[in-house]
């Protein structure tokens, strides 16, 4: 799944989801060094930080 989701972005991203796969790619790289019942949690967390920030970002967008 890590894998993944890098690859998606790297193949359908422009230069912002090109920044976000490569930021992606190095927090998914120090999960998969830790001991496999921690990548559960470490990569709710991670992807949970990216949902919540995508969220801020649309909701500056939208005009009030």
């Amino acid at each position: 799944m890590l894998g993944y989701i890098v690859n998606r972005l790297k193949k359908y991203g422009d230069a912002v989801l090109g920044r976000l796969a490569q930021w992606l790619e190095n927090q998914f790289h120090r999960i998969s060094l830790l001991p496999r019942y921690l990548v559960p949690s470490y990569f709710d967390a991670t992807l949970d930080v990216v949902y919540k920030k995508c969220l801020d970002r649309c909701y500056c967008q939208m005009s009030p």
